[in-house]
């Protein structure tokens, strides 16, 4: 009696840490950034995820210079999303009521919840079942010769029992989801119907898009196109015409500079009388026409 009361106690204080500082986490999404330090080419890591809990939803910071845990941890996360991480006594409040929490990365551990809470729940059944307090020397205490026979063989009735309509349920529910199936099949192949022709829809849909932005955009390319091919011929018209004005314009003063040089040669030829008497002709023309004397 005492052996068992002491390896009792014994469980419940080795449980009792465990408890009070554990939280099952459900993975939600998870934020990564590496960079380098600009010398040392050391890594510089903020990784955090987001998860939720019986807490509410939590940021956990993840800290630490483990990074081969942290990298197999991020391959885990790629298959499990359920953790249990490991918060310190003192800090259980803190992350009760944080929205962002920081903690090491090796305080975080992946976990099968299903298989935890099975765990749990047998570990509560085995604790209920024991009765600590109880005399062995008393009716009701633990139970010892045949009156543990007889529990027994009435706990072994009774898993046949369960067994066996545990056995008839399966078999019920079995042919239940079998007639479900069955019924569900004719849906599922409408909704696959229905999926597949939604899909040729949209397929469609895009196919049309496609060519209509391919059509908008050769319009474009034509029109840009077309608009440049008139820029170069207005700027060719523009240059030709600059070109004949500049040749007319020449000719124009090669026909002045040649008059003016025709009468050089008549004046120099003329003799002394007569080029006396053309400038007083001259000389007349322009009192006679600006009324000077």
């Amino acid at each position: 009696m005492r052996k068992i009361i002491l390896i009792g106690l014994f469980l419940l204080f080795l449980q009792a840490p465990c408890m009070a500082g554990d939280f099952v986490v459900e993975y939600v999404k998870e934020n990564y950034r590496e960079t380098r330090l600009p010398a040392s080419y050391d890594p510089v890591i903020y990784h955090s995820i987001q998860v939720t809990s019986d807490a509410g939803p939590k940021l956990l910071i993840l800290k630490g210079d483990d990074y081969h845990y942290r990298k197999w941890l991020r391959q885990y996360i790629a298959q499990g999303k359920q953790f249990i991480a490991q918060i310190p006594d003192d800090k259980d409040d803190l992350f009760i009521s944080s929205r962002a929490f920081e903690l090491d990365i090796t305080d975080l551990h992946p976990v099968n919840l299903t298989l935890y809470r099975k765990g749990q729940e047998k570990a509560r059944s085995n604790k209920s079942g024991l009765n600590l307090d109880a005399d062995p020397f008393k009716p009701g205490g633990l139970d010892t010769g045949a009156a543990a026979r007889k529990e027994k063989l009435a706990l072994e009735k009774a898993a046949k029992e369960k067994k066996a309509g545990l056995k008839q349920k399966k078999t019920i529910d079995q042919a239940k989801e079998k007639a479900a199936r069955k019924r569900l099949s004719k849906d599922k192949e409408k909704q696959a119907l229905k999926k597949q022709q939604e899909r040729a829809r949209k397929q469609k849909q895009q196919e049309q898009l496609k060519n209509e932005q391919a059509e908008k955009l050769k319009q474009a390319l034509e029109r840009q196109q077309q608009e440049h091919e008139n820029f170069l011929a207005s700027l060719a018209q523009k240059r030709a015409a600059e070109e004949e004005r500049r040749k007319q314009e020449m000719e124009q003063r090669w026909l002045e500079l040649k008059a003016r040089l025709l009468e050089d040669d008549r004046l120099r030829n003329m003799e002394i009388g007569e080029r006396n008497r053309e400038i007083q002709r001259r000389w007349q023309q322009l009192q006679l026409q600006y009324g000077f004397y």
